[in-house]
């Protein structure tokens, strides 16, 4: 895993924007513009052209507009593909298509328009939210849908459970057993050590013990409603030999340890 610990306390993902290529037009740049475009190489993970596309900026005012129409908006100003979890007949746990919807954006991401429209359309109970599918489809829905979509990641957190040794039982020099044993006080032994230990308890938490904190930072922190030890229905994580065994939705894992790639 790479450094869980960062992202547990952080919780973010640092995604930049893609900008196109200058060109110079006059003067000394001139033979510059007559060379081709250098286009930057198509990355093997969808995922990631998903993620460049969320990161455009936009301009938009909306008042008592629909969620239907909103999310519509994302979808066409992204040029996103999206799957909609929306309450219907089969699915009363969904997104109302009617939902009314203010957002003021100004030179806003589109990511930070999507999220801000799923905070208006959800409540308390039923909280929204986004994540990507394997294919890069963005897909949009209340947590509790979500939540199937379910994928097993090993986090290793070996460096997490590593205790640098703290040698404070190191032995003390006993000056006065130095000073009797060399005569300096009358002379004498008397078999006594020059090296004075004191008794302590080992304070240091073991391996298991250390992992059970661990946990509980992380179900206490990231989607702690979403936990089966906090009664959710979302992720479960187990302990085995020196990482986590997490189960659990693209929302909540992007949260743990951010993407195995990076976006530029």
């Amino acid at each position: 895993m790479r450094g869980i610990a960062h992202h547990v306390a952080m919780g973010v993902l640092g995604m930049l924007a893609a900008g196109a290529p200058a060109v110079a037009q006059n003067g000394a740049g001139a033979a510059d513009a007559r060379r081709p475009a250098v286009r930057a190489k198509a990355h093997p993970d969808p995922r990631v052209q998903t993620l460049r596309d969320m990161q455009k900026r936009v301009t938009v005012t909306l008042e008592d507009a629909r969620l239907e129409d909103v999310l519509m908006f994302v979808e066409q100003a992204g040029n996103l593909a999206m799957d909609v979890a929306w309450i219907d007949t089969a699915n009363p746990i969904g997104l109302d298509p009617a939902a009314p919807i203010t957002v003021n954006a100004r030179n806003m991401t589109i990511q930070s328009l999507l999220e801000s429209a799923l905070d208006r359309a959800g409540d308390e109970f039923n909280e929204a939210t986004w994540q990507l599918t394997p294919e890069g489809i963005l897909e949009i829905g209340p947590k509790e849908r979500l939540n199937a979509k379910r994928t097993v990641k090993l986090y290793d957190i070996n460096d997490l459970l590593f205790v640098i040794p703290n040698f404070t039982d190191v032995p003390e020099l006993d000056l006065d057993a130095v000073l009797q044993q060399s005569g300096g006080r009358g002379g004498g032994g008397g078999g006594r050590g020059v090296f004075r230990v004191e008794e302590q308890d080992d304070l240091e938490p073991d391996e298991e013990a250390r992992a059970e904190e661990i946990v509980e930072i992380i179900t206490t922190t990231v989607e702690p409603e979403q936990w089966q030890v906090n009664g959710g229905s979302g992720a479960s994580v187990r302990f085995y030999r020196g990482a986590l065994l997490v189960s659990a939705p693209d929302y909540i894992h992007r949260q743990l340890g951010g993407y195995d790639f990076v976006v530029r």
